[in-house]
């Protein structure tokens, strides 16, 4: 539905007649004569991606079963996937996740922010996994980078449930926030 002051999009993953994911997009009007504004508090790294090395796996870590590091270059800043606490990667999308769709730029932005919460975790991965049920994507502009780098930040209070709050920028500085929603499920 498309009006004056913003644009709704959704979209359904189905297979097997079986609905597998949705998405709703908001998108709002846009004003030129509106000046940016940094945000205290947020800051881009001011480091070039390409000189640090790749993030991949130990082979002894649940993560080497997960397709997210297929799809995804990652360039680790501070902590790790594999480390309790806060971190920020530099990710860069490589390839194509349906055959033939290409790749755009909201489509990079949702399979980076996906990972936020396995960038923050606050539970032993070896014990736990902690699967999204919710995924919100607020962005200010578009990227203007195939670079874009996260910083992930997990609060919980216990109870098996947490949220996981996250913060884009490219290589240009902020540009979205992203809210996680995650319950924790004991592995077998």
């Amino acid at each position: 539905r498309q009006g004056r002051k913003l644009q709704v999009i959704r979209a359904a993953l189905s297979a097997d007649g079986a609905e597998l994911a949705f998405a709703t997009l908001i998108r709002l009007r846009a004003d030129p004569e509106i000046g940016p504004h940094e945000p205290s508090g947020i800051v881009a790294v001011a480091s070039n991606p390409e000189t640090l090395p790749r993030f991949y796996p130990a082979p002894s870590s649940p993560l080497t079963t997960s397709p997210f590091f297929d799809f995804v270059d990652v360039r680790l800043l501070r902590s790790s996937f594999e480390e309790i606490g806060p971190g920020a990667a530099w990710m860069r999308p490589q390839g194509e996740i349906i055959a033939g769709a290409g790749q755009s730029a909201l489509g990079s932005i949702a399979l980076c922010a996906d990972g936020g919460s396995g960038l923050a975790p606050v539970v032993p991965r070896e014990r736990w996994s902690y699967p999204n049920v919710s995924l919100a994507i607020h962005s200010h502009r578009s990227t203007k980078s195939d670079w874009l780098l996260l910083e992930s930040e997990t609060l919980t209070e216990g109870q098996g449930v947490a949220q996981v709050a996250s913060t884009f920028s490219d290589l240009s500085g902020n540009f979205a926030r992203v809210q996680q929603a995650v319950i924790f499920e004991r592995r077998s």
